[in-house]
């Protein structure tokens, strides 16, 4: 039987960048033209007043990290498909019209079309997307032909199923491999996408909002990473829980101040510019 679903999408972001959504949504719309979408934002920040009454766009408040707001924000997706991105990209016209129709002709229940993106204007190699590329993935129970996909296109019910993302990973970049390695062990194979489908902003290292990312990929995610699929690593489980977000602190101290939590970005970040990307592209 099948489901009946009231979108084609669910486009999932945990951001901090509100100045970025009005953009965000304008872009989406310009790149899924022929399918229907909801975006789910999550987040500390309050979004800006002209998505506020967008019937399509939801909004969860969360301060804690950037793991537990997507795993929040996955429950509570009604797409037939789901998208995880960033708040730092521009979408380029039609492109997720691609990828849905090359999801549609080629992929079953577990396989993932891979939302390949230009990062700062440059164009990543199709070798990119293949885990051994990357020396810190070449570990003994990452397998040589698995791929990668940190903005992957994949049935939302079967994410659901198979549990989301593990929350012990701070960022969806360790815990997004992991998510997309579990689904290869399942059975699951990775398309990449025709084109494109977004060009995101990149602060290298730590410029910018990016610093705590910088720290909890080396104090925290890498660890997890490297025990989990190194050598004598038990074998990954495929199911998690979908509720493990919950054993995660409502608060995430490598940004927040619990004592003091800030209400909207320029009050942590007030050197950083804030000027929404189609107005940054004009200076």
């Amino acid at each position: 039987m099948t489901k009946n679903y009231k979108y084609d999408l669910s486009v999932l972001i945990s951001g901090i960048r509100t100045h970025n959504w009005e953009q965000l949504l304008n872009s989406l719309e310009s790149a899924c033209t022929k399918y229907t979408f909801e975006l789910v934002l999550i987040g500390p920040f309050e979004p800006p007043e002209s998505l506020k009454n967008k019937e399509n766009v939801k909004f969860i408040r969360d301060y804690g990290q950037p793991s537990r707001c997507v795993q929040r924000g996955l429950i509570e997706c009604e797409g037939r498909l789901l998208f995880q991105t960033v708040d730092d990209c521009n979408f380029l016209n039609n492109s997720i019209d691609l990828a849905l129709d090359l999801y549609d002709e080629k992929c079953t229940r577990k396989d993932i079309v891979n939302g390949r993106y230009f990062e700062g204007g440059d164009q990543m190699p199709l070798v990119y997307w293949i885990a051994h590329h990357h020396p810190t993935l070449r570990l003994p129970n990452i397998h040589p032909t698995w791929k990668i996909s940190l903005q992957p296109i994949i049935n939302t019910e079967y994410a659901k199923e198979i549990g989301g993302w593990d929350c012990r990973y701070e960022y969806c970049n360790a815990g997004q491999h992991d998510f997309v390695f579990r689904a290869q062990i399942d059975g699951g194979k990775i398309y990449d996408s025709p084109i494109e489908i977004c060009n995101a902003d990149h602060m290298p290292m730590y410029s910018g909002d990016h610093e705590p990312i910088e720290r909890l990929w080396e104090e925290n995610d890498w660890p997890l990473l490297k025990s989990m699929y190194g050598e004598d690593a038990p074998d990954r489980p495929i199911n998690i829980d979908i509720n493990n977000w919950k054993n995660t602190p409502e608060v995430w101290t490598r940004r927040f101040d619990v004592n003091n939590l800030p209400e909207k970005y320029t009050d942590i970040y007030p050197n950083v510019q804030v000027l929404p990307r189609w107005k940054r592209r004009q200076l």
